[in-house]
Formats: structure tokens, C-alpha cells, sequence
């Protein structure tokens, strides 16, 4: 067996690896997935031809000193186990181009300047509390994962990772960013989701490529420079503390998906109406008395979402919107719908429950792709009239109220 290449073992009830493992000198791929190991023998340091080394989902705690021989060593995955630290020897695996260590414990991790070659590393679900060493060392870094961890700030070196892609940093302790961040030029996706920020870096807009921009569940107050990343096509900024949208949003022209939920906005700029490539607008849980005329400019639009919101009416260029399939207005103050809204022949799912409402136009009667429809119970027969005029629905769901008389 001295002239075996690959060598997989995963998915038995390994608890130990025999020292004999180390003859096999030829091996270029071991896998050891899904066994119940607690630590490596020093002799996987004379498998100096590895470069492919699998070993999650076990319950490692610590890795042997002797890792560093493994010069050849391309993909290292040690995820899913129970490491509190990995030796400094880790650092010298000069070849390495996917390090993944998620789901362990790990509180610190080496210098790690010498993986110049470092494509994809991934760190999330740990106990992190700063970078690794040496980060900015990494050029050739395409793909940062770090989210849930306890990263409270972010060195200057960031700033040094010219083809990075992807950064992952949900759920952290972040109050702010660098200015240095603004220099990640090759950024497509940024997660920033749950950490602390209540604001962000002034040339954000130098973040030409970046696409996806994910700020849910910080503290923001408005958005700033986000408004200057004009490549972006999807942006979340739910759950922060936002009471109003600049009008100057209109220069985020390629934007796809826009989720606003949760915060305190009690408006809409007109200028909401230049974003023509957007399909889904979340607005839901916010503090809306009315939309803008405007809104029936957003003919691309699919997904409308405007629940828990204070809206008594709806305004008639609602009916322009003919690609929309999904209207969720549940939980508002709405006393009447627009016979407008007979106009939206594609829509297939309607959300009125918690309003007012006593009847809906006979328009609607029109919508003939329409599957889903949720009312409430009225105190009177008018809305069932409109289930009768629409026997092509697949549900429909009429909610009683205490007090409710169906007559």
C-alpha cells in the first residue's frame, strides 16, 4: 500500500489513526471525515506529498506540531471540531489555498503572513476577538469567511486584500470600519449584518464591484455613502433605526432587492420610483402613512411588502405595477382598496388580513392568476361576494375577530 495516492476513511468510528499511517508516503488526498478521532499522530508530518487533507466533523482538540512538513498541503478542512487553538506551525503551510476552520473554539489563531497563496478561509462560528496576524499578506485571498465571532474592530490590513471577493462579518461586536476598507476594490459580497455600526466609511462608494451589501440589524441612522455604491444590487438595511430614505437613493439605479423592514421610516422619497430594476421591496414593520404616486413607476417590481405599516389608502398608480405577483398589505389601517388594483393581472398572492376593510372593488374579480387571497372577517357579507366572483382562487382565508358577526 506504499503506492497509495488516496486514502478515504470517512464516515466510520475512527477514535485513532495508527503511527503506520505515516508510511504511506505517496498519498495525495487522505479524507477522515465523520469519524470520532481527538487528535492526529505526529507521524501525518511525513506525508510530505498531501495536498489534500479532510478532517471535519470529528472531535479533534488540537493539531500535532508536525502539520508544518506538509508543504504540498493545498486544502486543509478541519471544521466541526473542538479546537481552542491550532499550533504556529499552521502558518508555514506555505502551499495552502482553502483553509477552513469553521465551528471550533478557537480563541486566537497564528501569524499567518506566509499563506501568501491563501484563496478561501474560513473562520466563522468561533471565539475570535481580532484578526489574524498578518492578514494583509494575503493577495491572492479571494473569500473571508468570520461571521459569529467576537471581532470588536478591524485592523488597517484589510485594506491590503486586492482581489478579495467575499467578506463575511455577521454577527459581531463592530462599532465601526476602517478607512482603509474603502480600498477593497475586487469586493462583490460584504456582510455586515448584527454587529454595531451606527455609521459607516465615507468613500463606500469606492466599493465599484461590490453587489451585495448586507447592514440588517445594526444601528444606523441613515445611509450615507451606501447611496454611492452604484453597482449594488441587492442592499439590506432592516432592523436599524432609519426614519427616512435621501433622495439622492436614486443613484443606487441597478438595485434589484431593497429590504427596509423594521425601522422608523414614516415616508417615501418620490425618488424611490427611479429604481426600475428593482423586484423586491420590503418596507414591512414601519411607520408608512401613505406611498408616493411614484411607486407605480417600479414595473419590474414582483414582491411588494408593505405589512405592519399605517397606510389608510393605497394610491391608484399601484394598478401600473403589472409584473407584480405578491402584495402583503396585512396589518395596516386600510378603510378601501383602489379599483386600480384590479389592474395587476399577474398578481398571485394578496395579504389584507388586520385592516378595515368592509369591501373590495369588483375589479378584482379580474385577476385571474390570483391563488392566494387573506381578508379579514368583516361585519358584513360584502367581502364574500368577493369569493364568489373569484373561483379560480386556490386559498382564501377569511379570519374572524372577537365580536365578529357574519350576518
Amino acid at each position: 500500500m506504499t503506492n497509495l495516492t488516496a486514502l478515504g476513511l470517512n464516515e466510520n468510528k475512527l477514535a485513532s489513526l495508527p503511527p503506520e499511517i505515516g508510511k504511506l508516503k505517496a498519498l495525495t488526498m487522505l479524507d477522515i471525515r465523520f469519524n470520532k478521532l481527538s487528535e492526529l499522530p505526529p507521524e501525518i508530518g511525513n506525508l510530505k506529498d498531501l495536498n489534500k487533507l479532510f478532517l471535519r466533523f470529528n472531535q479533534l482538540t488540537g493539531l500535532p506540531q508536525e502539520i508544518k512538513n506538509l508543504k504540498n498541503l493545498q486544502v486543509l478542512s478541519v471544521r466541526n471540531n473542538r479546537l481552542s487553538s491550532v499550533p504556529e506551525a499552521l502558518g508555514q503551510l506555505i502551499s495552502l489555498q482553502v483553509l477552513d476552520l469553521q465551528h471550533n473554539q478557537l480563541t486566537s489563531f497564528p501569524n499567518i503572513a506566509k499563506l501568501e497563496k491563501l484563496e478561501n478561509f474560513d473562520l466563522q462560528f468561533n471565539n475570535l476577538e481580532e484578526l489574524p496576524k498578518g492578514l494583509g499578506c494575503l493577495k491572492c485571498l479571494k473569500r473571508l469567511h468570520l461571521k459569529y465571532n467576537h471581532i470588536s474592530s478591524l485592523p488597517a490590513e484589510v485594506g491590503d486584500l486586492p482581489l478579495l471577493e467575499e467578506l463575511d462579518l455577521e454577527s459581531n461586536r463592530l462599532k465601526a470600519l476602517p478607512a482603509e476598507f474603502t480600498k477593497l476594490k475586487s469586493l462583490q459580497k460584504l456582510y455586515l449584518s448584527r454587529n454595531m455600526l451606527t455609521k459607516l466609511p465615507e468613500d463606500l462608494g469606492n466599493l465599484k464591484a461590490l453587489q451585495e451589501l448586507f447592514l440588517n440589524d445594526n444601528q444606523l441612522t441613515s445611509l450615507g455613502s451606501v447611496v454611492k455604491i452604484t453597482g449594488l444590487r441587492v442592499l439590506d438595511i432592516s432592523s436599524n433605526a432609519l426614519t427616512q430614505l435621501t433622495p439622492n437613493i436614486e443613484m443606487l439605479s441597478n438595485l434589484h432587492e431593497l429590504h427596509a423592514s423594521a425601522n422608523e421610516l414614516a415616508s417615501l422619497v418620490p425618488e424611490i420610483g427611479q429604481l426600475k430594476c428593482l423586484t423586491l421591496l420590503n418596507f414591512n414593520d414601519n411607520m408608512l402613512g401613505s406611498l408616493p404616486p411614484e411607486i407605480g413607476n417600479l414595473t419590474s417590481l414582483k414582491k411588494l411588502n408593505l405589512a405592519g405599516n399605517l397606510l389608510k389608502e393605497l394610491p391608484d398608480e399601484i394598478g401600473k405595477l403589472s409584473g407584480l405577483q405578491a402584495l402583503l398589505l396585512g396589518y395596516n389601517k386600510l378603510t378601501s382598496i383602489t379599483s386600480e388594483i384590479g389592474k395587476l393581472s399577474a398578481l398571485t398572492e394578496i395579504n389584507l388580513d388586520e385592516n378595515k376593510l368592509t369591501e373590495l372593488p369588483a375589479e378584482m374579480g379580474s385577476m385571474k392568476c390570483l391563488e392566494v387571497c387573506v381578508i379579514p372577517s368583516p361585519s358584513s357579507i360584502l367581502l364574500l361576494s368577493f369569493f364568489l366572483r373569484t373561483s379560480h382562487l386556490q386559498f382564501f382565508f377569511l379570519f374572524s375577530f372577537p365580536g365578529a358577526d357574519l350576518q
